[in-house]
C-alpha cells in the first residue's frame, strides 16, 4: 500500500516508508494489523472553513442591517 502521513496503526506500531510503500514490523504470533487513516490537516481545514462561514454570515448580517436602517427613496420628502 502506498505511504501517506495520514496512516496510523491502531496498536501504536511504527509505520515507515520504504520505496514509497507503507511498511511495518510483524512480531511472531501476530495475525494482522489494523490501520486507520485520518486526512492530514483535516482539523485545520475544518477550523478555517468554520471561521470563513462565520465571517460570511457576519457580513451578510451587516449588509442586511444597513439596508433596513437606510431610508427608502419614497420616504424622502420632495422639494
Amino acid at each position: 500500500m502506498g505511504f501517506d502521513r495520514g496512516w496510523r496503526a491502531v496498536d501504536g506500531r511504527e509505520l515507515r516508508q520504504q520505496q514509497g510503500l507503507l511498511t511495518f514490523d510483524f512480531n511472531q504470533g501476530t495475525d494482522g494489523i489494523v490501520l486507520v487513516y485520518r486526512t492530514p490537516y483535516f482539523l485545520t481545514g475544518l477550523v478555517v472553513s468554520a471561521a470563513f462561514l462565520i465571517g460570511l454570515i457576519g457580513v451578510v448580517a451587516m449588509v442586511s442591517c444597513r439596508r433596513i436602517k437606510a431610508p427608502s427613496v419614497s420616504s424622502v420628502p420632495a422639494k
